[in-house]
């Protein structure tokens, strides 16, 4: 079947895919619908396939979310520069390795950074130092 692909590939299923993204709509007309494209721990797919894998999902998810290679460590900005393009608009998340100190590197690509220890000192707890940088920066890049 053309619409379906194997799930060890790193690909999608676009027919469950679909299917999941009409029954969502349907049942939840006001939620967002967010997944991973090129997440730490899924299989690398950074460079040769990751426009195809960006385009795939676009029709079927509100935001795009990916990662750098763990917890806390930023992406490639080459990667996210990527898949902008390939997302061609299409909101863009990146969930790790986001701090003051590189936001600007990846503010121009995209449109929702989800942060965690790029606001946490040492003792993983919430710093307002790093939460006030962080806000400025994003006003000032």
């Amino acid at each position: 079947d053309e619409g379906t692909r194997e799930p060890s590939s790193g690909q999608f299923n676009t027919l469950e895919l679909d299917d999941f993204y009409q029954r969502a709509r349907r049942l939840f007309p006001k939620m967002l619908l967010a997944r991973s494209v090129a997440f730490k721990h899924q299989q690398e797919i950074y460079p040769s396939g990751l426009t195809t894998a960006v385009k795939t999902a676009v029709p079927y998810m509100d935001i795009l979310v990916t990662s750098g290679p763990a917890t806390g460590q930023p992406p490639n900005p080459e990667k996210i520069q990527q898949m902008s393009a390939a997302a061609d608009g299409h909101p863009l998340a990146i969930a790790s390795g986001i701090t003051y100190q590189n936001l600007s590197a990846f503010k121009p690509n995209t449109d929702c950074f989800m942060v965690n220890s790029g606001l946490c000192e040492e003792s993983h707890m919430l710093s307002s130092r790093l939460l006030k940088e962080f806000a400025a920066r994003l006003r000032r890049d």
